[in-house]
């Protein structure tokens, strides 16, 4: 996953984790992972901890942070994960799970 993220708040932000609506999939960011206020900060997740073993999955991110001291959830736009990975992958992926 590779995004740019926006705190519009006039609060720095401390990113906690991205999950997904189903709890498939979990990310957590390193301790320290910050947005300072009113800035972007360019985001790559190299890899998701996933609870299933399916060819691709269809989810919504909920990026997880916390604002002054309290926690907060932004459900980001849907996307399609595995799906675009190499025809190699596919394959194995395929194979493992017959």
């Amino acid at each position: 996953m590779d995004v740019r993220l926006k705190n519009n708040l006039a609060k720095d932000i401390s990113l906690e984790k991205i999950t997904d609506l189903n709890g498939v999939m979990t990310y957590t960011f390193d301790k320290g992972t910050a947005i300072q206020a009113k800035q972007s900060k360019h985001i790559v997740v190299p890899s998701f901890d996933l609870t299933g073993e399916y060819d691709f999955y269809t989810v919504t991110p909920v990026l997880r942070y916390t604002a002054a001291g309290k926690r907060h959830q932004y459900s980001m736009p849907g996307v399609l994960y595995g799906a675009l990975d190499s025809d190699e992958e596919k394959i194995e992926r395929i194979l493992k799970h017959q």
